[in-house]
């Protein structure tokens, strides 16, 4: 039983990860638009354009296409670290992929609003920005004050650590809001 299930796991590993590869194919009102350029005739290209155009717009006024560039992306991107969501670069193609010049976000540099020390010891850290980050555990000579700009990089396992301007060992923490 145990090998039919290491086969079958394996198995199924193996047939989904060139579909988890591929990057999704362009929508096909977008498609619609880039067909316009292969129209040799000046003017049926023309009406083509806007014809596509056209219809490019209300699929993004009716909402079933959005337009995001890069800044926007990595706003979104540094606004939800932490968080256990898929990145986005990770669901838009060319964007983040191997050949890119842009790294992934590993770390964010924030300003401390307040500190506040909950009743099981452990403290909650309100960022400017807005972010909450609370320790995973107690933590005995707490180093981070108001004011202070952290760290807040990617560690092992999925954690989050927490570095103070001050020194000391850095803190586990995990984003609450």
């Amino acid at each position: 039983m145990r090998t039919f299930l290491f086969v079958f796991g394996f198995a199924t590993t193996c047939l989904a990860a060139p579909v988890f590869a591929q990057t999704p194919p362009p929508p096909e009102v977008l498609n619609n638009v880039y067909s316009c350029a292969s129209v040799s005739d000046s003017a049926a290209r023309l009406e083509c354009y806007d014809q596509a155009v056209g219809r490019l717009r209300q699929a993004q006024d009716g909402g079933q296409l959005v337009a995001v560039d890069r800044g926007q992306i990595q706003t979104l991107e540094r606004e939800s670290f932490g968080f256990s969501i898929p990145t986005l670069s990770s669901l838009i193609p060319n964007f983040g992929g191997d050949d890119s010049d842009e790294p992934s976000l590993e770390r964010l540099e924030l300003a401390v609003a307040r500190v506040v020390t909950r009743g099981s010891g452990r403290q909650a850290i309100v960022m400017e920005n807005g972010q909450i980050w609370a320790d995973t555990e107690i933590i005995t000579n707490p180093t981070i004050r108001e004011g202070d700009t952290v760290i807040i990089r990617r560690g092992p396992l999925g954690n989050y650590l927490m570095s103070s301007p001050r020194g000391g060992a850095a803190r586990r923490v995990r984003r609450e809001g």
